[in-house]
């Protein structure tokens, strides 16, 4: 592959849309309550893990049936 190649290809990569994921992960990162969320929760473990307390536990509703 020559260099000129190289960059209509690197070109042609930049120019296209990304994937319908990347899409989907880029509005969730600009969604306001999703990154309120993730404020909240990054505060809380750090609260929680500068305690030295044992782990916050998991909510059962969110924890799959022991078989």
């Amino acid at each position: 592959m020559t260099l000129d190649e190289l960059i209509d290809l690197f070109q042609a990569k930049a120019l296209a849309p990304p994937p319908a994921a990347s899409q989907l992960f880029a509005r969730h990162l600009e969604c306001k309550e999703s990154l309120q969320i993730a404020s909240v929760l990054t505060s809380a473990m750090a609260r929680h893990g500068a305690s030295g307390d044992r782990p916050i536990p998991a909510p059962s509703e969110i924890l799959p049936p022991l078989a």
